[in-house]
């Protein structure tokens, strides 16, 4: 049985690992599938771009403060993903160290999620069967990607026709595994472009990124649907 949860906030607030009791950890006892709805835009960096602050040399904190965007950092690495209410659908899942689908393997569990994720599309659209990927090997990076989560592809990273779709991140405790996945609505690369110093985007720009047809619905049909798909999935392994 899978539990289903919505949480609806602004993005720190949505990556808080911690519960309002002091000292305790807010994670689910069951498998869960967390849909997470921000409530204005965020521009959230990985654990490692931390820099004094929350700052990182490569973003432009003013021009995100004029635009009224968020700089937030979540708990897991990996680079920067720019969230925006209706343009995103993030879905964080959660696995018991206790389930049998926890999976002790670092590597082996993000490849396990990339795959609920390739057949829970596919389950929810058929015209994606055989365009979906999951990658199952080491780390791809290019010049950006260490400052642009979809600019480069980790393992279970879910591609659509080779470009990254389904990006995702783990932060593990001793209760089990929070993986914290995200799927793009439209491209908002001119966007993610403006909020980077000049000098980390001298002309060819960031690499395009995949994302799920717009004509399917509204995000919140969209991300019901998603959501479904992806809990049958998951009951079924």
């Amino acid at each position: 049985m899978i539990s289903l949860e919505h949480r609806r906030g602004p993005a720190a607030a949505l990556h808080s690992v911690t519960s309002a009791e002091p000292g305790s950890y807010d994670f689910p006892d069951a498998v869960t599938v967390r849909i997470c709805e921000v409530t204005a835009p965020a521009l959230v960096l990985g654990s490692r771009q931390r820099s004094g602050g929350g700052s990182v040399e490569s973003i432009d904190i003013e021009r995100c403060a004029g635009l009224g965007i968020d700089v937030v950092v979540r708990h897991s690495g990996g680079g920067a993903v720019l969230v925006v209410p209706g343009a995103v659908v993030w879905l964080d899942v959660f696995i018991p160290v206790t389930d049998h689908r926890f999976e002790a393997d670092l590597r082996r569990s993000m490849v396990a999620v990339g795959g609920w994720w390739r057949d829970g599309l596919e389950r929810l659209d058929g015209r994606l069967v055989g365009r979906l990927a999951v990658h199952d090997g080491p780390e791809e990076r290019t010049r950006l990607s260490e400052v642009v989560c979809f600019a480069g592809l980790g393992p279970g990273e879910v591609t659509l026709d080779g470009r990254k779709l389904v990006g995702i991140s783990q932060r593990r405790t001793s209760r089990g595994s929070r993986f914290q996945t995200m799927v793009h609505l439209r491209d908002d690369r001119e966007l993610m472009e403006s909020l980077l110093m000049r000098a980390v985007v001298p002309g060819d720009g960031l690499p395009p990124v995949a994302v799920l047809d717009p004509t399917s619905g509204e995000a919140g049909e969209i991300c019901a649907d998603l959501v479904a798909a992806l809990s049958a999935v998951i009951s079924a392994r």
